[in-house]
């Protein structure tokens, strides 16, 4: 007895077809915009001299602030650029002011600071502490920050570095550092 098999050839077809078009269209995707495309300008199309902007809390206090000396927007990606950016948090236990040469806002809730970036917490009855990298990504909404360049940080005498960056969460006061952490610690007097 031998078993015959009829197939079905329109249906496979179509499947073979649309596989097709999902590959073309996968392709497609993937590529890269030329550079010379007019489509996607990257001529600003607003700038602002002396930024200052200001975010307030539901309870009508204002929770961070952001100042630059120069702000610029590009519209095809909704990237910020601002020079000498300042920003401020004004958490009444830690305050927090971290500054840089640059700075790229992306999204309305991300903000990377760019080039020689300086943070000082203020750390009531304590030395402040004290960070330097070169580029830091904060989340204000979050009211975290992130790294995963070089960093080093100081309070009083006692300095540590670590080789690949750290994560902070202002919400439960914890600071992760991550890659070749190394430190010299200050004991304190009592």
């Amino acid at each position: 007895m031998s078993a015959q098999f009829h197939v079905h050839w329109p249906p496979l077809g179509m499947a073979l077809v649309l596989a097709l078009v999902a590959f073309w269209l996968n392709q497609e995707a993937r590529r890269p915009l030329p550079v010379d495309d007019p489509s996607f300008d990257l001529t600003p199309d607003f700038k602002i001299v002396n930024f200052d902007a200001t975010t307030f809390g539901v309870d009508g206090k204002p929770r961070h602030n952001l100042i630059a000396t120069h702000l610029s927007h590009i519209e095809p990606d909704d990237s910020t650029e601002m020079i000498a950016p300042r920003y401020r948090t004004f958490n009444p236990e830690y305050p927090v002011v971290i500054t840089s040469k640059r700075a790229l806002l992306l999204g309305a809730s991300t903000v990377h600071f760019l080039g020689s970036v300086h943070v000082v917490r203020k750390n009531p009855g304590d030395a402040p502490l004290l960070m330097d990298t070169e580029h830091l990504v904060v989340h204000p909404d979050l009211d975290s920050m992130n790294t995963e360049k070089f960093v080093t940080l100081r309070q009083g005498k006692s300095i540590t570095t670590a080789g690949g960056g750290l994560t902070a969460d202002q919400t439960t006061k914890q600071i992760v550092l991550v890659g070749g952490v190394r430190g010299i610690y200050e004991a304190k007097k009592h």
